[in-house]
């Protein structure tokens, strides 16, 4: 008998990203193995399985991994972020971008900070407005390899807009080690405000956020004050990986003298 034609990877690579094209939603990785072996019913199940986990690696201009085994569409993805109706920042919150990068450095917790806020990549919950990195030096005895530290800046004194940069810094904690939420000290015309900053304050306790607050009329002398510091926090090596992947060489040799200029 003759011998059956073997699926080559890339034949199953064109059947997946063909499959995401016309899909557009996201999609499990079980959930995608099973469309193409439809498709290609004499395929290797290992080899099938090998090809789909790194499908996003392998074709990086079709395929985006949005989350742990959740495969998309580059193209759908990128029509998304396009459509995707989110609140510009506002000049006034860019204005204070650099200068907590540098007040970052400046408590010891990072050696290399930058801001991001303008730059936005995925998903909105994953796009921290400073990003900072701490790298332990030779001469120090114990090292790990790095730590990251990323930051939510809000400018609005809005229950539901510091809510909301909560739930940000949060989710932060997917990818970086420490987390921080940075928000105004306070708002007279804001009824019952010192009330919910001492809640938000036990739940950035619960939750290992660090809190911080500033004077938001005053991005000249900001005048930055740590209600709490962050709690270190291990990350999620898959999302560790996703995000840094597009910042860690830019944030590793990100000259501190930039930033201050």
């Amino acid at each position: 008998m003759p011998r059956k034609a073997s699926v080559s990877v890339e034949q199953i690579a064109s059947a997946a990203i063909s499959i995401l094209n016309k899909k557009k939603d996201t999609m499990r990785y079980s959930e995608l193995v099973g469309e193409v072996k439809k498709i290609l019913p004499r395929v290797n199940d290992n080899t099938l399985g090998w090809k789909i986990t790194y499908l996003n690696a392998t074709h990086p201009d079709d395929v985006v991994k949005v989350g742990r085994g959740l495969f998309k569409s580059k193209k759908a993805q990128t029509e998304d972020e396009t459509n995707l109706e989110e609140k510009p920042k506002g000049k006034k919150e860019k204005n204070f971008y650099e200068s907590f990068a540098n007040y970052l450095i400046g408590i010891g917790d990072c050696t290399k900070a930058m801001d991001i806020g303008d730059r936005r990549k995925g998903v909105k919950w994953a796009n921290p407005d400073v990003i900072g990195i701490y790298d332990f030096g030779e001469r120090d005895i114990l090292r790990n390899s790095f730590e990251f530290t990323a930051a939510e800046i809000k400018t609005e004194t809005t229950i539901g807009g510091l809510l909301e940069g909560f739930g940000q810094a949060c989710s932060y904690r997917l990818f970086c080690h420490k987390s921080y939420l940075v928000i105004p000290y306070r708002d007279p015309k804001q009824k019952d405000f010192e009330d919910f900053m001492d809640r938000l304050d036990n739940l950035c306790g619960i939750f290992g956020i660090g809190l911080i607050t500033f004077d938001s009329n005053n991005h000249d002398k900001p005048n930055y004050t740590i209600k709490r510091r962050a709690l270190k926090n291990e990350p999620d090596l898959s999302y560790e990986n996703e995000f840094w992947n597009n910042y860690f060489e830019e944030l590793k040799n990100h000259k501190v003298e930039d930033a201050k200029s």
